[in-house]
């Protein structure tokens, strides 16, 4: 009996240990996602990829679900939101410029006002509604 007490409390012990590892896990992921966002957004305009137009960065994947799906929010934005330009990149064909907006995993998408300077970074799939806003905020 007392076996199967001390068996039973080091399995709760270990389910807790392995819990407060993931909830640590995911709060540093939100950390690091977010020093990286604020690096870009603090970072140097890029008025070739806007060419005075606010412009969605789309960096996608070849076997990436999730990019279809914000391809397809992206589209169903299509007058809307007003008129906006849509560039996809395929991050792995393009690793700086991925870099340089922190991209590590798609979908991911950056906002750029007219004047190229990113406004959003989106890391992950984001609805249509999410774009819309950041779009507005872009001018």
């Amino acid at each position: 009996m007392v076996d199967q007490v001390a068996s039973i409390a080091i399995r709760l012990v270990i389910i807790a240990i392995a819990l407060v590892a993931v909830f640590a896990g995911r709060a540093l992921l939100r950390r690091l996602q977010a020093g990286r966002r604020h690096r870009v957004l603090q970072g140097r305009a890029h008025p070739e990829m806007s060419q005075g137009e606010r412009t969605v960065l789309l960096f996608s994947g070849t076997l990436c679900g999730d990019c279809i799906r914000q391809k397809d929010a992206l589209t169903a934005l299509n007058g809307s939101a007003g008129h906006f330009r849509v560039n996809e990149v395929m991050a792995a064909r393009e690793p700086d410029l991925a870099g340089q907006f922190g991209v590590q995993s798609v979908p991911a998408t950056v906002i750029l006002d007219g004047d190229g300077k990113p406004v959003a970074v989106n890391y992950g799939f984001v609805t249509g509604e999410v774009i819309a806003s950041q779009l507005a905020k872009a001018g």
